[in-house]
């Protein structure tokens, strides 16, 4: 087959007193007669180039599917006298929610067990579900939870009680994120506006069947999140945009509101909030701009500063127990934890075996418990729990998660340094089987924008790459969190072309060092990583043997200048307001969409998501059309629409490894090498 042909229509305007031209601009109206046409006959076009590679991709599901457990469960956790946990088969796409009530020895019954909510049960009738936010309210008596079944993120609010399954739709058309539970009868929730950006804190009770609006926010750069203080009867309500925060408590008494500001939002001023029995701990970058920690009474406005931390160590986050206060840090680009007791001001850090790896929080529900848990992985290491005693500093695994057909003594990571073109070193973080030794294909990742650090976990689809001779390379750019706030900040704005010398350094590094070489290198990268490899690919297209950009944000100038977009005011701070013209004129040098002139690209997989709310369908189909325009016989780029997804892609565990396993199919094919199957 040939490429399709996109039509090609005049589409003019000005921007800063630049004539523009944009023949593809009718692709952002999805109800134009052209656009499904065409998404559907890119994606007939990608199937029907893929299909040589059929074999391969097949193979590729039955080993992911090969590592995949038959059973598998999260680690139980206790609440009241409840033991909480959830589990799946290999035949199930989803997770089924379930608790068991504790006996006399405080070990739960499993004779007993209850589900609460079956996934599976729940996506039966739909192309796409998503479930987010599954909270049990105090008593446990009653739960509520979040519904996509479009993948635009625009969430069902249902609240049901337990025993006798009567459930509420809360008649909300646009709900975000999070919940919180203010008491039994309380659920706060946080609603959308037209923008998708969260604009309102709501109470809803469920005795009265009311719904009261506490919190409207109306600085567009500023988004809302809810959540549930461990102690006492407070929901912690916050407004952050990228640079400034404001956080309040939340009470409820004698069917009145009651909202306290922490601390009034000030320009340049960030903090988050953990609430003690008499005072609130909060993370902020008042006194330090890799932040510190203050402490303050409940009632007052009186900050003392607590805890301060070695130049070159950002705190990342808190978690707050009665005698205990967990501070999440990175040293040197690896995360760290410190655990610091409140009285004494003794400090345990807590240490982890590999060079490059990943921790985050488990589930820690009791504000006196004195026990922490956290999961560990690393790109060798599948995730376990971890059970830290508090006082001693002492950790044991309590769980670990299956994956059958792996051997963990095969493989090796390690972190290498890359130096940037202005001097900057840059970390990567590199995987590979033991039994390499010489050059080899590589696949290299990244991301780099809103202070993400994209960490070295486990991933088993990387398995398939490296049982074949790959090796994989994360490259942590600046414009992730990687090494803190500065790193982000020399990575955004008016110095986001670092982001984009930084990977190509970290490329030529592995090349010059004889990990891989030019025709062995493939980049990936996903949204604000699509643009980070899509800006590269026209840069130096010269430099990669293929690419795969998923949901990429590459028509960057047009989205910024359209305020009615989701998000695109939240993002001024991020990458600069193009309506005014140092910023303009900033976007436009690196936008990928208006910089391909018609270089010659390597193979490339790009993908979009029919209802994507965060990167538009039409930026990556608009690419690709203008590609198509300016080089019709590249027959090597494809489009792959989901037309019943967004931004994530499928849903599902057995389609997301069917859309896994194409992907990879697609990258061992670029190489057009012979590769040792197993």
């Amino acid at each position: 087959m040939k490429p399709p042909v996109p039509p090609i229509e005049s589409n003019t305007r000005t921007e800063h007193g630049k004539t523009v031209n944009d023949p593809f601009r009718w692709l952002e109206d999805k109800e134009h007669p052209q656009t499904i046409p065409y998404l559907e006959a890119e994606n007939t076009y990608t199937k029907e180039a893929t299909q040589q590679f059929e074999a391969l991709e097949k193979k590729l599901v039955q080993e992911l599917l090969n590592r995949t457990p038959d059973h598998d469960q999260t680690a139980p956790y206790t609440v009241g006298s409840w033991s909480r946990f959830a589990s799946i088969t290999k035949e199930q796409s989803y997770w089924v929610y379930k608790r068991a009530p504790l006996d006399q020895n405080n070990q739960p019954d499993l004779s007993k067990t209850e589900i609460l909510l079956d996934e599976n049960k729940r996506a039966q009738e739909h192309d796409y579900y998503h479930l987010d936010s599954l909270q049990l309210n105090p008593s446990q008596t009653k739960m509520a939870w979040l519904e996509d079944t479009q993948g635009n993120e625009r969430f069902t609010l249902y609240i049901q009680e337990i025993t006798s399954k009567q459930t509420i739709v809360i008649p909300h058309a646009n709900i975000k994120w999070s919940l919180a539970w203010l008491d039994n009868r309380r659920l706060v929730y946080v609603g959308g506006d037209d923008a998708d950006r969260p604009s309102e804190i709501r109470v809803f009770d469920c005795l009265s069947q009311t719904d009261q609006c506490i919190w409207h926010e109306k600085d567009e750069r500023f988004h809302l999140a809810v959540h549930r203080a461990r102690v006492g009867n407070l929901v912690v309500c916050e407004a952050h945009s990228k640079t400034t925060s404001e956080a309040r408590l939340l009470r409820w008494s004698e069917n009145t509101v009651s909202l306290q500001t922490v601390q009034h939002r000030q320009k340049g001023i960030k903090y988050t909030v953990e609430v003690g029995e008499q005072e609130v701990f909060l993370r902020t970058n008042v006194h330090h701009p890799e932040f510190s920690v203050d402490i303050r009474p409940i009632y007052g406005n009186q900050s003392q500063k607590l805890l301060t931390f070695a130049k070159g160590t950002t705190l990342e986050s808190i978690d707050l127990f009665t005698d205990y206060l967990i501070c999440w840090l990175r040293r040197n680009g690896l995360q760290e934890i410190d655990v610091c007791h409140i009285s004494t001001g003794e400090i345990t850090t807590l240490s982890f075996p590999d060079p490059t790896y990943e921790i985050y929080a488990d589930i820690n529900p009791h504000f006196n418990s004195r026990q922490f848990r956290l999961r560990y992985t690393s790109p060798v290491q599948p995730d376990i729990v971890l059970s830290y005693d508090l006082p001693t500093g002492q950790g044991v695994c309590i769980h670990q998660f299956n994956i059958p057909n792996y051997q963990p003594s095969l493989y090796r990571c390690h972190r290498i340094w890359a130096e940037s073109s202005d001097g900057v070193t840059i970390p990567i973080s590199l995987m590979e089987p033991k039994s390499i030794k010489d050059s080899a294909p590589l696949l290299m990742v990244g991301y780099g924008a809103y202070g993400v650090s994209y960490n070295a976990g486990f991933y088993s689809t990387w398995v398939s790459l490296l049982d074949r001779g790959f090796r994989v390379a994360i490259a942590h750019v600046r414009g992730g969190g990687e090494l803190g706030r500065q790193w982000y900040n020399h990575g955004k704005g008016p110095h986001k072309p670092n982001s984009f010398s930084d990977f190509i350094a970290c490329a030529e590094h592995l090349i010059h060092q004889e990990y891989t070489s030019k025709d062995q290198l493939v980049i990936s990268g996903g949204s604000a990583g699509g643009l980070l490899v899509a800006t590269c690919l026209n840069l130096r297209p010269d430099l990669f043997a293929g690419c795969v950009a998923e949901v990429p944000f590459v028509d960057v100038t047009t989205t910024m200048l359209n305020p009615d977009l989701p998000l695109t005011i939240i993002e001024y701070e991020e990458w600069g307001n193009p309506n005014e013209v140092q910023a303009y004129n900033l976007i436009t040098s690196y936008d990928p969409y208006r910089n391909y002139s018609g270089q010659q690209y390597p193979p490339t997989l790009i993908t979009a998501g029919l209802h994507d709310p965060r990167v538009g369908y039409w930026e990556p189909a608009k690419w690709v059309a203008k590609i198509r325009t300016l080089l019709p016989t590249s027959n090597q780029i494809l489009l792959k629409t989901n037309m019943q997804a967004g931004h994530g892609g499928d849903s599902g565990r057995l389609e997301m490894v069917k859309e896994d396993a194409s992907i990879y199919a697609f990258i061992i094919n670029c190489l057009q090498t012979t590769l040792t199957e197993k």
